[in-house]
């Protein structure tokens, strides 16, 4: 039995599995989804925040020296849908900096 016909068989023949695996799933689609909506309804600062707010608790975030250390620039536009450019200034507004 291969790794995919294994997991199969567990996840139909072993309710407590099934379960976690359903709300696994649903957790990852409501996650998706909320990302998705930020994206297409938020401004510039909001999707950033937003973005921020999913990983990392905001008081966390002191300055933006400390954020740059937790997630480039890049990774924060690839998960906004913006450009580095767009991503700095937001931060910047948003740290004064």
């Amino acid at each position: 039995m291969n790794e995919i016909d294994y997991f199969k068989d567990i996840i139909i023949n072993i309710p407590e599995v099934s379960e976690w695996f359903n709300r696994k799933v649903v957790m990852r689609w409501w996650k998706a989804e909320n990302r998705l909506y930020s994206i297409r309804s938020l401004d510039v600062e909001e999707k950033v925040k937003k973005v921020l707010t999913d990983f990392y608790k905001m008081d966390e975030i002191r300055d933006f020296k400390a954020l740059k250390k937790l997630l480039t620039l890049q990774d924060i536009a690839d998960l906004t849908g913006l450009t580095r450019q767009t991503v700095s200034k937001a931060l910047k507004k948003l740290y004064s900096v």
